[in-house]
């Protein structure tokens, strides 16, 4: 087993983000599971926390921010609070009032992500700033829409819910953002950064393929 990198974490934490969000997306076209439809929605809860927290932890290691003690802190008190609320929901209506009352957490979340966009914005370390400054903004506000819907602070009768289109947004953009570096590190690694030719590593990796494919190479 080798050890986890800055970068390998990165890729870990952004993985675990994407099953956790398809986890809580199948609820929409789950309506019954092994786990009874109680149990399934309490899966579904989880998911969405999980999620969250996998999330943010992604951005601190794909941007270089610290993190922050206070966020860990309350992840950790929220997580034990969670697990109390799933033992406690005998019936889907404690489940869904529990469900409201801890969507705090995700309000936590997304300030903790805007001062991550914050320092990143500052520091000069995105490809693009203000397509980033763009995606995050918009983003943040419909869920932050959604959010006050479901806390009945805003009042709306067949209100239409941004949180998906959100949540895809955001993870399509990071995913372009990964599959970017993912090839500026590859390019970097078969050239020589001073004269632009390719190296040992290209040479190794086009002989192995074309032997794969029984390609006959000629060499001088």
């Amino acid at each position: 087993m080798y050890r986890l990198n800055r970068f390998n974490k990165k890729y870990l934490y952004f993985s675990l983000t994407l099953i956790c969000i398809a986890i809580y997306y199948s609820n929409y076209f789950v309506t019954s599971s092994i786990f009874g439809y109680l149990g399934f929605q309490k899966l579904i809860f989880s998911a969405l926390y999980i999620s969250v927290i996998s999330y943010v932890l992604f951005l601190n290691k794909n941007y270089g921010i610290e993190d922050n003690g206070i966020i860990k802190y309350l992840g950790t008190t929220y997580l034990f609070v969670i697990v109390i609320m799933m033992l406690l929901s005998n019936d889907i209506y404690k489940l869904t009032y529990y469900r409201k009352k801890f969507e705090f957490i995700v309000l936590i979340a997304i300030v903790y992500i805007i001062y991550i966009s914050i320092c990143a914005y500052k520091r000069y370390i995105l490809r693009n700033r203000y397509i980033y400054l763009i995606v995050y903004s918009v983003s943040i506000l419909m869920i932050l829409h959604d959010i006050l819907i479901d806390l009945s602070i805003i009042k709306k009768y067949n209100a239409f819910h941004y949180n998906s289109y959100a949540i895809m947004l955001i993870l399509f953009y990071m995913a372009y953002e990964l599959s970017a570096e993912q090839n500026s590190i590859y390019i970097n690694s078969i050239k020589d950064p001073l004269t632009g030719l390719y190296n040992r590593r290209f040479l190794d990796s086009y002989v192995l393929n074309a032997y794969n494919k029984k390609i006959t190479i000629h060499f001088l």
